[in-house]
């Protein structure tokens, strides 16, 4: 008689949490092909995800910084803005889409679905490391010491990383029943740039509307990566404080809701 092992959907937390390390070679191996996939047979390679947002960065600059007359709007503050917001966009397409574009995998195997969101932002952290050391390149063109604010960076891009998850996970577990969301993402993406302080600093907000726009939890990440880059950026402590408290609980949001469609979503999908 042959084996059979039957996995209960109720697995318990603990049990969860060891079968997505007993499968952390899977991820690597999904990252490791979505990487190759998004690059393969493409002129410049991996050099796009430089290009595209050095190319985002000169538009954003030159509207912000010379027509709208926005003194901080620099290239290298809007710069440090597009790191991390295009890391949270790519994650949240990719990730967010990422049970959509697996499903041979999600219906006939068993692995931690969490596996495939997660890979999908290890493909985009790899565009966030190869920006960052192009933004430390340029510090000294643009007249930047190297301070040391910078060794908070990697600080920095794993609080991005952690905020990328939850609204990920929201996504993701969305799509799974409702997969029309997938066509109102891109409007989703484009409406937050410019609720994001991307192409101008924080400070040009209103003091009054202030507090609720430090709510974009991304707000706290962008003014941590530009006080560690510009030496005339104070510390983000406000914002940073809405960030982790927001970020949070959009994390522990998107894990439940996650976890319970996961029972059925190889059904589902």
């Amino acid at each position: 008689m042959p084996r059979v092992t039957v996995i209960s959907p109720k697995l318990s937390l603990p049990r969860y949490l060891s079968d997505l390390c007993a499968y952390a070679e899977l991820l690597v191996f999904l990252a490791g092909r979505d990487l190759a996939v998004r690059y393969k047979q493409t002129v410049a390679g991996i050099l796009w995800a430089v290009l595209v947002p050095l190319l985002t960065v000169v538009a954003l600059s030159f509207v912000f910084g010379r027509v709208a007359k926005l003194h901080d709007s620099t290239f290298l503050l809007v710069y440090a803005g597009m790191i991390p917001w295009q890391f949270f966009s790519t994650a949240l397409q990719t990730g967010g889409t990422s049970l959509l574009n697996n499903t041979p995998l999600v219906t006939k195997l068993y692995f931690p679905r969490l596996i495939l969101p997660l890979s999908s932002l290890g493909v985009a952290f790899v565009d966030l490391a190869l920006n960052v050391l192009i933004l430390l390149g340029l510090l000294p063109f643009f007249g930047e010491p190297f301070s040391p604010r910078l060794l908070s960076l990697p600080l920095w891009v794993l609080l991005g990383f952690y905020v990328s998850i939850g609204p990920t996970l929201i996504v993701a577990s969305a799509l799974v029943r409702y997969r029309d969301l997938r066509f109102l993402l891109p409007f989703v993406v484009q409406f937050g740039l410019f609720v994001t302080p991307v192409g101008y600093v924080a400070s040009v907000v209103p003091a009054a509307l202030r507090p609720i726009f430090n709510l974009n939890p991304l707000v706290g990440v962008i003014d941590g990566m530009r006080w560690a880059i510009a030496h005339a950026s104070p510390f983000p402590t406000a914002s940073l404080g809405l960030c982790l408290l927001v970020s949070t609980l959009l994390f522990l949001l998107g894990g439940a809701l996650f976890l319970g469609a996961e029972k059925t979503m190889a059904d589902e999908i």
